[in-house]
């Protein structure tokens, strides 16, 4: 399946919504035999570009509208995801090998047990880095508000000692 996507709210970091079609091979190649077959007349013959443009756009769309419809999905960002590396992905790929293993009887429980502790750690190193992160820029961006509106003084803190080790 080939997908083809764009966002909707131009250049902000955290879409909400995306627009997307998605075409089978078979619809894919049916959208290529039928752009080949166009005459494109209506294109080589116009006026001026822009009307040019806009035959072109209209047929193009057409023929995509008839393979695959644009859909709107909605996206969410979350903080859950962050802290999802690559190394912990990696890491949860092994630990289901292992499982497997064990369940056949080629690795040991305690094996097993000892890599899902392993695992188990890593996650919670992963998940503090992120969180802890995200305290950190908040606090900077509010200490740059106060500064903006003169209040040096800080009446409220956070403390990072919830995630220190």
């Amino acid at each position: 399946m080939v997908s083809f996507e764009h966002n909707t709210f131009g250049n902000y970091p955290i879409p909400t919504k995306t627009c997307t079609r998605i075409f089978s091979n078979n619809a894919l190649q049916s959208l290529k035999f039928e752009l080949e077959e166009e005459s494109w007349q209506k294109v080589y013959q116009a006026s001026c570009v822009n009307e040019s443009y806009d035959h072109f756009l209209n047929i193009i769309v057409a023929v995509m509208d008839k393979y695959a419809r644009q859909k709107t999905i909605n996206t969410h960002y979350s903080l859950r995801d962050e802290w999802l590396t690559d190394n912990i992905r990696t890491l949860s790929k092994i630990k289901r090998q292992l499982y497997e293993g064990m369940i056949t009887q080629r690795i040991s429980q305690e094996d097993y047990n000892n890599f899902c502790d392993f695992l188990k750690n890593e996650i919670e190193k992963s998940k503090k880095e992120t969180y802890s992160n995200h305290i950190i820029r908040s606090r900077s961006t509010w200490d740059v508000i106060h500064h903006l509106q003169g209040q040096n003084n800080k009446q409220h803190t956070c403390s990072l000692e919830l995630f220190k080790d």
